[in-house]
């Protein structure tokens, strides 16, 4: 390749000598220096055809960075004098313009008409490579060498490859319940609330549930049932200002470990409470707890004893109301209220009973928005009214059939309006009988009173979850006695309950069967001198015999 033979900082590059004689010479002194700008070995640099002249005769060996271009005027077969690969340029170019070319395309080979790199160059890359390649294979084998110390197995078993990835955790579903007496249980109960949470524990457990698969717990401020009255609370703050909290009663003895243990017997419902008294209490609650879930059953005791119907409604309104603002997106399920058996001047409860859950109906659905306020119908799922009720122990709250018929209630509209849990609550054919056995350890006891008229005081053991005893006593004759008949030592509630068809002392002796919720009794007003016997059994509802008798005790005023 032919051109101006011309290098920066007027150093010549390549192997070959400059031709052209003096002309070419005095050609190389008189061209300016380059610009102080170009640094690197070969730069890139334009001058004028006024500031450097090219002429026409010079010829040489062109350094391998620089690519003269102007005035090219050949093509693929030579230049305009017919020589092939000839490069000429013409007596007065506009401007030579010189092309950087990088230390990688000279060593590529790229262009023919570079120069190769100098020796020394060439050696130092190829050094380079020899020493990267090297070092890389080094560490290739020692990579190989120590693979299989590294890959040995820990001693705890590595998981398999084909090993799902560790499940996600389950949202928590949080239900808070708000209830009266009907809700809250009395010790020994199950409760519909525990009805309802193994419906929900059995649906998660399910791999079809839907959703495929729960994490709920019951939220609220009490865990246990309604205790016996007799028993000493524990130091406790009331929630409402003014109305006791007794919470602290157990359920029955088989309830799930798992329901004690857990959150699952949290709720808000107390025996004896009426909407009015929870209506402002019950955002309180949402907003601490921040329920999912909100279900309300109350109203009876407010229909019962304190309001008007349209007065239950208003106080049933303000109750959700509160509720939403304290937690927007919380879903209310709103139950009606059961019937009873008829009670002496009570004729006008049933009908306003009615009344009212026609109202409470329609409260429903004007505020359903977006479906987050359903209706429970408790009621027509709740077998009990003016003269049966096989639901109940006592004509109103529910016994272990009734139990069960308000959280299939409950259950129905969870799954039906909300999806939650599968299918519904399943009334078994066999419902558990209460325990009830006879009392233990009957005491009785002329009292300290220094009196004839003190009473007589009766003791006895409580038996767990009975609703209440009957105490039974009878004045026993000094010369009955002195005679000999059935009286005259203590025996048991069997043998006496055997010998009273037979026994004249029986048929005419014993008393009328004296109920009390507590455990124990006072007979008033005994004679001096006189001798008494009692007996007492456990009452378990009424849907069940009541325990056998006791040991009879006798005691002499």
């Amino acid at each position: 390749m032919s051109g101006n033979q011309t290098t920066p900082q007027g150093q010549a590059a390549g192997a070959g000598a400059p031709a052209g004689g003096d002309e070419h010479d005095r050609l190389i002194k008189a061209s300016p220096a380059p610009s102080p700008r170009l640094g690197r070995q070969y730069g890139t640099f334009h001058s004028s055809a006024a500031e450097h002249p090219s002429p026409s005769t010079s010829t040489g060996s062109m350094p391998s960075g620089f690519q003269p271009v102007a005035d090219q005027d050949h093509d693929d077969e030579g230049g305009r004098d017919g020589s092939k690969g000839a490069t000429h340029i013409g007596a007065a170019p506009q401007a030579e313009t010189y092309t950087d070319h990088d230390d990688d395309d000279a060593e590529s080979g790229i262009g023919s008409d570079r120069t190769p790199p100098p020796p020394g160059r060439r050696f130092k890359r190829l050094t380079t490579i020899i020493i990267t390649t090297s070092v890389l294979a080094l560490f290739t084998v020692v990579a190989l060498f120590l693979y299989p110390t590294l890959s040995r197995p820990s001693p705890s078993p590595a998981p398999s490859p084909s090993a799902s990835p560790s499940p996600q955790p389950i949202p928590q579903i949080k239900i808070l319940i708000v209830g009266d007496s009907i809700t809250h249980g009395a010790e020994g109960d199950y409760t519909w609330r525990y009805r309802l949470w193994e419906w929900l524990s059995q649906s998660s457990s399910s791999p079809t549930s839907s959703p495929a698969s729960l994490n709920i717990t019951f939220v609220g401020p009490y865990t246990g049932t309604f205790p016996p009255p007799d028993t000493t609370p524990p130091p406790n703050n009331p929630i409402i200002p003014g109305l006791e909290s007794r919470v602290w009663g157990g359920y029955a003895w088989d309830v799930s470990p798992s329901f004690l243990s857990t959150s699952s017997s949290h709720h808000f419902a107390h025996w004896g409470r009426l909407a009015s008294q929870v209506r402002d209490v019950t955002g309180d609650m949402v907003a601490r707890y921040q329920p999912d879930y909100l279900l309300v059953a109350l109203g009876f005791n407010d229909l019962a004893w304190a309001h008007t119907v349209d007065e239950t409604v208003d106080n049933m309104r303000a109750l959700i109301g509160g509720a939403r603002r304290a937690k927007r997106d919380v879903r209310v399920a709103v139950a009606n209220v059961p019937q009873r058996t008829a009670v002496r001047g009570w004729k006008w409860l049933p009908g306003k009973t009615e009344k009212y859950n026609a109202r409470l109906e329609g409260l429903v659905d004007e505020l359903q928005e977006g479906g987050r306020v359903e209706f429970v119908r408790l009621r027509e799922g709740y077998t009990c009214d003016q003269s049966t009720c096989p639901s109940s122990h006592d004509g109103l709250h529910p016994n272990a059939l009734g139990e069960f018929q308000i959280a299939q209630a409950f259950s129905r509209t969870l799954q039906q309006k909300y999806g939650l849990g599968k299918g519904e609550v399943t009334i078994p054919d066999q419902i558990p009988l209460r325990p009830c056995w006879a009392p233990k350890n009957v005491r009785a006891a002329r009292s300290v009173l220094e009196d004839v008229t003190s009473p007589i005081l009766v003791t006895w053991d409580g038996l767990y979850g009975a609703f209440g005893y009957f105490v039974q006593a009878r004045k026993r004759k000094q010369e009955d006695l002195e005679a000999g008949e059935v009286g005259e030592r203590e025996v048991t509630g069997e043998e006496e309950k055997d010998g009273e068809e037979d026994s004249e002392a029986g048929r005419r002796g014993w008393g009328e069967e004296l109920f009390t919720n507590i455990r124990r009794y006072n007979l008033f007003w005994p004679g001096d001198g006189q001798v008494w016997e009692v007996r007492v059994k456990s009452y378990c509802g009424d849907q069940q015999d009541a325990s056998p008798w006791s040991e009879v005790v006798r005691v002499s005023a």
